[in-house]
């Protein structure tokens, strides 16, 4: 061990080192998704058996699945990472519709205002969260996630049974609602956070913030001073 170095610190430092895997693999699963969007929609214009897309679907929901989860186990889940994960969900997304149009045109335009609204509020997102925060939102919200799957179901039923039943409508009303959602917590949250679970957390947040910064964290700021013996602020302007 080195002089002068606490043994967890050690400990940790030599673990990050002979893991370095831990922090690629959650980024090798976000970039899959995203070299998987041009591959489903190549093979959605090519025409090819709806096996192989759906192959590709599911490599690239269970990516999805586990980008985050094996972040947060192995406490690598950065603000950079969140933020390409959303990113990657996006632009995936996407090439879903995308690849509905080529094989499945007559239910993406059955579908074509909800999907159009959906499209539209992702949209109207980023203007929000860039003038918010300067860079875009990463909240994983419950509602996001519950969109996620709607739409696993939604689209498998399109793809293996060319029918879309009730489960795209379903999966996009859940899509305006974890939009909206998403809108409210930019609005909401005092500053940049990833992975908000909903718009009540966000309110917490915002209510923890306000207790950190208000008058009454002042007060006891100021009390703290006087009982350590250190002079406020106006009592060192007088000893100048």
């Amino acid at each position: 061990m080195p002089p002068n170095t606490a043994p967890g610190v050690y400990t940790a430092a030599f673990r990050e080192r002979k893991c370095p895997m831990k922090k690629l693999i959650p980024w090798l699963l976000v970039l899959s998704r995203i070299v998987l969007a041009p591959v489903a929609i190549w093979l959605a214009v090519q025409g090819l058996p709806a096996w192989l897309w759906m192959c590709q679907f599911a490599a690239a929901a269970l990516s999805d699945w586990f980008d985050g989860k094996l972040a947060r186990r192995w406490g690598t889940a950065t603000p950079g990472l969140r933020q390409a994960d959303s990113i990657a969900d996006t632009v995936y997304t996407l090439a879903i519709v995308v690849s509905l149009w080529f094989s499945h045109r007559d239910i993406v335009l059955a579908h074509c205002w909800g999907i159009a609204l959906v499209i539209a509020l992702e949209a109207a997102r980023y203007p929000l969260d860039w003038w918010r925060f300067g860079r875009g939102a990463s909240y994983h919200a419950q509602s996001a996630k519950l969109f996620g799957v709607s739409l696993l179901v939604a689209v498998s039923a399109i793809v293996m049974f060319d029918d879309a039943g009730p489960w795209l409508w379903l999966a996009l009303a859940i899509g305006v609602v974890s939009e909206l959602e998403g809108m409210l917590i930019s609005l909401v949250l005092p500053a940049w956070t990833h992975d908000v679970r909903s718009l009540r957390r966000a309110l917490e947040l915002r209510r923890l913030d306000g207790a950190a910064s208000g008058p009454a964290a002042r007060l006891r700021a100021c009390r703290s001073r006087a009982a350590a013996g250190s002079p406020g602020p106006a009592r060192q302007r007088r000893s100048r």
